[in-house]
């Protein structure tokens, strides 16, 4: 993975340099283009990029490693490639929205910007453009999931599910992980008859989502050492998913003849024993590539009806600049104005009454002298 600075010649022409709408940037690693292990790389060094960051969220997921951030200044150059101003506000759109997922319209992936940013916001790493950027991402991401086909393919869980169903029937399954992901593919097998046996860090978490499965018998057991080390855990399931938080290989040997569903990023499965399981083994990114379109007709809708959010935005960005360069702007005159009129007060040549009158005159002076920059700088703001 080469990485380059960003030049002048790089940058989409969608903002003055300077501006607030040119300090906005995405950086970003996806399945589109690193495999898992190079987009888990990427991650580790976004997480410490924060030099020059005024406002910072990180969203990680299994499919992307995206930093959105505002810079401290919008002539700064980035080290990584990267999309600003009006490109990066889209970007943004584009991935909330789940129009870049490997499941179009995925209903996890708002679950999981929506506690990403909330975590974010928790710790004041964003400020007040990515909080209205990410408002408003989230409530269109939330039209988009309700404007997809209802049902279907709308989630990895279930494109795992469907993978799964395609090999047969299984009457029992290992369920490693207790998250979003592991529920719905544990709710999905238990619905179609498997019995599940979930395990978790947590007995408790384990237990708990045992107990809430359809039919069973299903139980929940403890995820030990001698798991992750390759042991055999009870009975040669049918199935073995793997969905939980790993620094490394869970899955390093095994004598079972079922399949193996890896939805962990990074890989779950030790890389000597994925030749082995051949084509009994799915992971991420052979699921990412699966094919999975809305109709034409709405997908085009829904892109126009981003692109109408971007402008929206932009616009808002290009009010607030101005509006924040209208208040410098006054703020500067109204002190030369008060310093120049104290100094006159320190003379003690003028008497009160005519010290109002030039304190009167003083201030529709500044304000005739600025009224053309102020037209001005709104004009712009909302030519943009």
């Amino acid at each position: 993975m080469s990485h380059h600075p960003l030049t002048d010649m790089d940058r989409p022409p969608t903002s003055a340099p300077g501006t607030d709408l040119d300090r906005l940037v995405v950086i970003a690693g996806t399945f589109h283009d690193l495999p898992t292990d190079d987009r888990e790389h990427l991650a580790d060094h976004l997480a410490t990029l924060r030099d020059g960051v005024a406002e910072r969220l990180l969203l990680h997921t299994c499919h992307r490693a995206e930093l959105l951030a505002v810079l401290d200044s919008g002539e700064q150059d980035v080290a990584l490639p990267a999309v600003r101003g009006a490109d990066a506000v889209e970007r943004v759109l584009t991935v909330v929205a789940g129009l870049d997922s490997a499941v179009v319209a995925e209903e996890q992936l708002l679950g999981q910007v929506r506690d990403t940013y909330t975590a974010a916001l928790a710790r004041h790493e964003t400020g007040p453009i990515l909080n209205e950027l990410m408002r408003r991402a989230l409530r269109f991401g939330k039209h988009v999931r309700s404007s997809a086909l209802p049902g279907g393919d709308r989630s990895l869980a279930q494109r795992a599910l469907a993978w799964i169903a395609g090999h047969g029937a299984h009457e029992t399954a290992l369920i490693v992980g207790t998250g979003i992901v592991a529920r719905e593919v544990a709710a999905g097998l238990a619905a179609a008859g498997t019995r599940c046996t979930v395990a978790s860090r947590s007995a408790e978490r384990a237990e708990q989502l045992a107990n809430m499965l359809p039919g069973g018998p299903h139980r929940g057991m403890l995820l030990d050492s001698a798991f992750e080390t390759g042991a055999e855990t009870g009975a040669d399931p049918g199935v073995i998913v793997l969905a939980t938080r790993t620094a490394g290989p869970l899955l390093r040997s095994s004598r079972s003849r079922g399949l193996v569903v890896d939805l962990c990023a990074p890989s779950a499965v030790d890389p000597a024993l994925r030749p082995v399981l051949g084509a009994r083994l799915v992971d991420l990114d052979r699921l990412g590539h699966a094919t999975n379109a809305l109709p034409a007709a709405v997908e085009r809708r829904l892109r126009a009806e981003l692109a109408d959010e971007r402008d929206r935005f932009v616009a808002w960005l290009a009010e607030r600049t101005a509006t924040g360069r209208i208040v410098e702007l006054r703020s500067a005159a109204e002190d030369a104005r008060r310093r120049h009129l104290d100094r006159l007060r320190g003379h003690g040549d003028l008497a009160e009454d005519q010290l109002a009158e030039v304190e009167r005159m003083t201030i529709a002076l500044v304000n005739e002298l600025l009224h053309d920059q102020t037209v001005r700088l709104r004009r712009q703001a909302q030519a943009r």
